[in-house]
């Protein structure tokens, strides 16, 4: 494809979205747009949020990357989305099992500490794991880690619970 055509599609494209965009929104104002004055159905507002989340960036930048790349570019996407989770939610994982699996009492101003910190170590170890002994090299074991990390931290900062009089009657 001629860069030509290719620059011919990408304005005609921006030139079909902003005319649409133009068409549909004769006569609306900031009320319409965010609350759609309160009458709108389910169904447009649902397509409206998917259509939304799909960028023209992902209309035109991904089909390129996959024709040149392969399919290399999905799965990189793949390892992006899981390290971004493993560093996001895996704190979630570590305070989760803590709280089911033990009847600690945490001290509650070191919590934010510990689920921040550990992102924060597992981040400088993927960052330094050359400098590691051997030629293993941690990839989405990451995940694991920051999980274990956190759990870790909440059971150094944690006590045994007391029992209550009331439990301790009974």
């Amino acid at each position: 494809m001629s860069p030509a055509l290719l620059f011919c599609i990408l304005i005609g494209y921006f030139a079909l979205s902003l005319g649409v965009a133009r068409t549909t929104s004769r006569g609306a104002d900031n009320d319409s747009f965010f609350i759609g004055n309160k009458s709108s159905n389910w169904m447009p507002v649902a397509f409206g949020m998917v259509g939304t989340t799909l960028s023209g960036a992902t209309f035109i930048s991904v089909p390129g990357a996959v024709g040149t790349d392969g399919f290399g570019y999905a799965q990189s996407m793949i390892v992006v989305i899981l390290k971004l989770a493993g560093y996001t939610y895996d704190p979630l994982l570590g305070l989760f099992a803590f709280g089911m699996m033990t009847t600690r009492r945490l001290h509650d101003r070191l919590v934010p500490v510990v689920t921040v910190g550990a992102p924060m170590l597992c981040a400088l170890l993927e960052y330094r794991q050359h400098a590691l002994p051997g030629s293993f090299r941690l990839g989405l074991e990451l995940l694991i880690v920051n999980g274990a990390l956190v759990f870790a931290g909440l059971f150094a900062i944690s006590r045994r619970a007391t029992a209550s009089p009331a439990t301790a009657a009974a």
